[in-house]
């Protein structure tokens, strides 16, 4: 309910001659919840990872609930709150179909929920299971660990390094090499949806992460980690976690 006027009183005192005298008008304007805000829109955006919601701003609003969820009667998952502008993006999309309700609340309350809007999402990394395998779930041939065309590079590597999964001659060059008698790895950082962990060792069973994510993100820019101390037996290794 938006806010409303109620007229208090109207009050005349006469003159000599039946003149008006005076007149008074008095109102109060009394606040209730918001209503539910019309418009939403829910747009998603594979390469940047997100969902972009948009949505009328509401009259008598202060902010606004974003919630989530996996059928349009819920439950629903609340995302945000406390947002003061009429739009909101989802930067951890759910793979699949989703509904988004938005509602606005002010200070007497919560107003009742928006009608739900679905959103289909799908990661950079199953539209790239989709392209190369025909399926989005890592299952069979389309698995993060499988390697079918047998080059010793699982496909999540593969992704990671923006090769081939069904060709075993197209992975790039992620080589090591010494500099300045200090070994380093040097490789491609592709994908930002996936972490890249560089791991030193000095005896090939325990392994310690020395360098998380380095560089930046491009297909064609390498990047390279070095060891920080001279030792005359260390190994590098990379390895590649997905969400």
């Amino acid at each position: 309910m938006n806010s409303s006027t109620l007229t208090v009183g109207l009050f005349a005192s006469p003159r000599t001659g039946g003149q008006l005298a005076e007149a008074v008008f008095e109102s109060v304007a009394f606040l209730g919840r918001p209503e539910a805000p019309a418009g939403v829109v829910a747009t998603p955006n594979t390469a940047q990872n997100r969902i972009a919601l948009a949505w009328q701003p509401v009259a008598g609003a202060a902010s606004y609930i974003v919630s989530r969820a996996v059928s349009p009667g819920g439950p629903a998952t609340t995302l945000a709150t406390g947002i003061s502008n009429p739009a909101y993006l989802d930067t951890t999309p759910a793979s699949g179909l989703s509904y988004y309700i938005v509602v606005a609340t002010n200070e007497v309350g919560d107003g009742p929920g928006s009608a739900a809007v679905a959103a289909t999402f799908q990661s950079p990394l199953e539209l790239w299971r989709q392209v190369h395998f025909g399926v989005t779930q890592a299952t069979g041939n389309a698995a993060n660990l499988a390697d079918p065309d047998g080059d010793g590079a699982p496909n999540l590597v593969e992704y990671a390094l923006g090769s081939l999964p069904t060709s075993a001659g197209s992975l790039p060059g992620h080589r090591h090499a010494m500099i300045n008698e200090r070994l380093t790895l040097t490789f491609n950082r592709v994908r930002s949806d996936v972490t890249y962990l560089v791991e030193a060792s000095s005896d090939l069973a325990a392994w310690a992460v020395i360098a998380t994510n380095p560089g930046t993100v491009s297909p064609s820019v390498p990047v390279t980690v070095e060891l920080s101390t001279a030792t005359p037996h260390r190994f590098l290794r990379l390895r590649i976690t997905a969400p």
